[in-house]
């Protein structure tokens, strides 16, 4: 039935299309984000932005009444 219905309608083109764009863009940023990374120390700058002002998020006041 849905070989029938695709082998005479256009409507395939769209779905493939949209997985060829999607594909591609997945590449990009999977591409991006492990061959062309920061080094380790702008990584880790990231991982403790934070908790790198002498601020905290949360008080320990807020603790109490969350």
């Amino acid at each position: 039935m849905y070989k029938q219905f695709f082998s005479s309608s256009d409507l395939l083109l769209w779905p493939v299309i949209g997985f060829g764009i999607f594909f591609t863009v997945f590449l990009v940023v999977l591409f991006r984000v492990l061959v062309l990374r920061r080094s380790r120390d702008e990584w880790h700058d990231l991982a403790v932005m934070p908790l790198d002002s002498d601020e905290t998020a949360v008080h320990s006041d807020e603790k109490e009444r969350i």
